[in-house]
C-alpha cells in the first residue's frame, strides 16, 4: 500500500499533538491532484488505516482528518463507523457527537502511546 506508512505516521504525530489535517493535505502528501479522484484515493487509504486500527482495538485515527470547508470528517468516516457498529444514529447531530467523542479517544490514546 503506497503512502500507507507515511500517512499513518503523520496521523499518529497529529494525534499525539492534538491537531488536525485536511483531506487535501493528505492528498498532497500522496502526490495527488485535487478533485474526485483524490477524494477516492485518500478515502480508500484512510479506510484501510482505520480497519487496521479497529482490528487492534484502537479508535478511528482518521478522526483527525477533516474537510477544509466544514471542519469535520466526510461521509465515508461515518459510513465506516457504522460498519464497525460504533455509530448507530443517522442524524447530523449523531454524527457530530460521535466524531467529537472519537477524536477525544484518538487524542487520549495517542498521547499515552
Amino acid at each position: 500500500m503506497e503512502h500507507y506508512a507515511e500517512v499513518y505516521a503523520k496521523l499518529k504525530e497529529l494525534a499525539r499533538k492534538g491537531k488536525r489535517i485536511t483531506y487535501g493535505e493528505i492528498g498532497q502528501m500522496m502526490g495527488l491532484a485535487g478533485g474526485q479522484a483524490m477524494a477516492r484515493e485518500v478515502g480508500k487509504l484512510l479506510d484501510d488505516i482505520n480497519r487496521d486500527e479497529h482490528n487492534k482495538g484502537r479508535p478511528m485515527i482518521s478522526a483527525v482528518v477533516v474537510s477544509k470547508q466544514c471542519g469535520t470528517p466526510g461521509p465515508g468516516f461515518y459510513t465506516l463507523a457504522r460498519g464497525f457498529r460504533k455509530l448507530r444514529g443517522q442524524s447530523d447531530l449523531d454524527e457530530l457527537e460521535f466524531w467529537l467523542a472519537e477524536i477525544r479517544r484518538v487524542y487520549s490514546y495517542w498521547a499515552n502511546n
